[in-house]
């Protein structure tokens, strides 16, 4: 799989990398700010205890130094730090999917969106129609999540490439003439104020190859001369 070179199709892979870093940070500040370690909170009708409360806020409060790590490392170019961002990312899209695969086989997400009233009055059909569209939006996010992963994961990709540009380069050219014919050789032709020039040194040169032969065969028939 190759690296993205943009992200979104028109920005930069850098602009990309601290737009995601400001969001989840705004993100895991909001959530730090409004957990409850005593109350529990409700949020669309999913009730949420504070003991779940303050795991999720550690888990957002460890994210706070990877996040600011992660958004200096893409402008300084440090791969370590985008390599540890990617890590929590794809922790977090792990246990966020884990976390609504419960609800589902729980039931909490049709208890919570649907009232009692229209669970009587057919709660298989209003269930069901309730978990397809909660799966739907499930699966919308997760392929956000996954997204912001494939570009995280890309400009990782592009700083540990650039340490070595004359090699990658090297590489590219290489795969890219795999499987292709072998180059003739090119003939060169003198400009035409030097094409006599050009021709008599030709002439004389087979002229001294020729005496060159014929040098020789005398010397050989002389030396079998000798040799009888």
């Amino acid at each position: 799989m190759k690296p993205a070179n943009n992200c979104c199709g028109f920005f930069t892979l850098l602009f990309g990398v601290e737009i995601i870093c400001l969001l989840h940070l705004v993100a895991a500040i909001t959530v730090v700010c409004l957990i409850s370690s005593t109350e529990v909170i409700s949020i669309g009708g999913v009730k949420i205890p504070p003991i779940t409360q303050v795991l999720y806020g550690a888990w957002c409060l460890i994210a706070l130094p990877i996040i600011i790590a992660a958004g200096i490392g893409a402008v300084y170019r440090v791969e370590s730090q985008l390599r540890l961002y990617l890590y929590y990312l794809i922790a977090q899209t792990a246990f966020t999917a884990f976390y609504f695969v419960m609800m589902l086989f729980t039931g909490d997400v049709c208890s919570a969106a649907v009232s009692v009233d229209l669970q009587r009055m057919g709660s298989s059909m209003v269930c069901g129609f309730t978990d397809a569209f909660a799966v739907f939006w499930m699966l919308i996010n997760l392929g956000i999540f996954l997204y912001i992963i494939f570009i995280i994961w890309s400009a990782a990709e592009h700083v540990s490439m650039s340490f070595f540009p004359d090699l990658v380069a090297y590489k590219q050219r290489l795969h890219s003439q795999v499987g292709q014919p072998i180059a003739q050789p090119i003939t060169v032709k003198p400009p035409a104020h030097l094409q006599a020039d050009v021709q008599r040194s030709r002439d004389q040169a087979a002229l001294l190859a020729q005496a060159v032969s014929t040098d020789a065969a005398r010397v050989s028939q002389h030396m079998e001369s000798l040799n009888r």
